[in-house]
């Protein structure tokens, strides 16, 4: 495998995007982002928070049960800590998006809460892309949507991790990966600014570079993770 990782503050004073990984063993790794969410307390706080802890319990409980379990207990796992954290720290919200991605074997198992995505190119062809979790996309199915409306609403996401007491639903969609196969994990910053199915174009050297020469003017933090097989 193969992963480059670029995140930049964009023209916030904060970088509250975190991005782990980890190689489990010589088949399988673990990859998480997380984007702190904006109007709650210490999103950076959060987005670490819950992104080492998806990453350790997988690491740890890998073995015990199917990995779409063991991802989804994961991220139950991750919103307890962020709830723990919460009350440590005296606030009344915090929050995050994730998006995951577990490689085992020749499997893809990949989860998320929110608008930080996920994009599977094979041959470089899009295979996958993530739905996100926000209002826009569930007032599209009901109405007409105006374009104020889109500026108005955009930041809203109906799913994410929060430290509360119930967590959001988390669905794992699995596929079969095939040598070759490229996943980009990204948060909105990467998304809403970029064309992400034009970057896969691009080699590691060329993909830096672009990122660095626009993602100073974007009005929001920018991260991306490609993984490739």
């Amino acid at each position: 495998m193969k992963v480059f990782s670029f995140t930049h503050t964009g023209n916030r004073d904060v970088n509250q995007d975190y991005v782990t990984s980890k190689i489990l063993d010589e088949n399988s790794a673990v990859f998480v982002l997380a984007d702190g969410m904006g109007g709650y307390s210490s999103g950076e706080i959060a987005a670490k928070v819950v992104a080492d802890a998806i990453t350790e319990y997988t690491d740890q409980h890998l073995n015990e049960v199917a990995p779409a379990k063991v991802l989804k207990q994961a991220i139950s796992y991750a919103n307890d800590e962020l709830y723990v954290k919460r009350l440590a720290l005296g606030y009344k919200e915090m929050g995050c998006v994730i998006v995951c991605l577990l490689i085992v074997n020749d499997k893809a198992y990949i989860a998320w809460l929110g608008d930080s995505r996920i994009y599977v190119f094979r041959n470089g062809t899009l295979l996958f892309q993530s739905e996100d979790h926000s209002l826009i996309n569930e007032l599209k199915s009901s109405r007409t949507l105006k374009p104020q409306d889109f500026e108005r609403l955009s930041a809203i996401v109906t799913k994410c991790v929060m430290g509360t007491e119930e967590l959001d639903q988390v669905d794992v969609y699995e596929l079969t990966t095939e040598q070759g196969d490229t996943f980009f994990l990204c948060s909105d910053g990467i998304h809403k600014e970029m064309i992400v199915e034009k970057l896969i174009r691009l080699n590691e050297e060329e993909l830096q570079n672009h990122l660095e020469i626009f993602s100073s003017s974007f009005d929001d933090n920018a991260t991306l993770l490609k993984v490739t097989l």
